[in-house]
């Protein structure tokens, strides 16, 4: 499996963070290659790197909504504190 697609896998699943380090690992390898062989790889490192930023998007998203939601809760009274 590509790392990439592994990038795709982990997101579809719900695992955002995994997912991002994935794709980002992904855009770093493509980068590596455009460097060995060439302009070959633009479309490629252009594909990757819009996923990476979709991804770094939905994680932030996610983590926005999260913040907003421990906001939004009243103070459990079990806690201990």
């Amino acid at each position: 499996m590509s790392v990439n697609n592994l990038a795709v896998d982990l997101a579809q699943v719900g695992r955002r963070t995994d997912a991002l380090a994935a794709a980002r690992e992904a855009a770093w390898l493509y980068r590596q290659a455009r460097q060995i062989h060439g302009p070959v790889y633009d479309d490629d490192v252009s594909r990757i790197e819009r996923l990476v930023a979709s991804m770094t998007d939905a994680v932030n998203e996610a983590d926005n909504v999260n913040e907003a939601d421990k906001a939004e809760r009243p103070p459990d009274p079990q806690a201990k504190g």
